[in-house]
């Protein structure tokens, strides 16, 4: 938030209303440039975190209300043809009335992974919970987040979360 209120329960209100970072005008381009990195940066880095880790939530990576309405959408959406190995980007975009365009820069802006990512990560996820959750077998399991093969299953799971599945298992 770049202002001119200089307040301390108008900086403390902005923060709360969502604001990354309060400054105060006037201010420096150095301090604006900095910030701006700083923050970047860190979004990055709860990107990375996301993909990166079996069992985080896509929330972490969310800060306002209008895109994790949307992030709970297309989640939920991916979980209701979870099992559907013919689900893709196109029927996402369908259910959401978005074209194939607007789901890649929406998405891509929210998550940094283009809407195929999403798809696979969210099964992957998915496939995760079930080893936690339940008594599936590991090849049981990768049918049934909609991987037609169990070997594309093992090498996307090792290829994302740095194991194979029977390693995190």
């Amino acid at each position: 938030m770049l202002t001119a209120k200089t307040g301390t329960a108008s900086k403390i209100g902005g923060l709360q209303s969502g604001a990354d970072a309060y400054i105060e005008k006037p201010f420096s381009p150095f301090h604006l440039k900095a910030q701006l990195q700083n923050l970047l940066m860190k979004r990055n880095e709860l990107r990375e975190k996301y993909a990166s880790s079996p069992l985080s939530e896509i929330h972490s990576t969310i800060h306002n209300k209008l895109d994790k309405e949307f992030m709970d959408k297309c989640t939920e959406l991916i979980h209701h043809y979870i099992s559907d190995p013919e689900f893709s980007v196109n029927v996402l975009a369908q259910e959401l009335g978005m074209s194939r365009t607007s789901l890649f820069t929406k998405l891509k802006g929210i998550t940094g992974m283009t809407p195929n990512e999403f798809i696979k990560v969210t099964r992957l996820k998915a496939a995760c919970n079930m080893m936690v959750e339940s008594d599936y077998r590991i090849t049981a399991i990768g049918f049934l987040v909609g991987f037609s093969s169990s070997s594309y299953f093992a090498t996307c799971f090792q290829k994302q979360f740095g194991v194979l599945p029977a390693v995190f298992m």
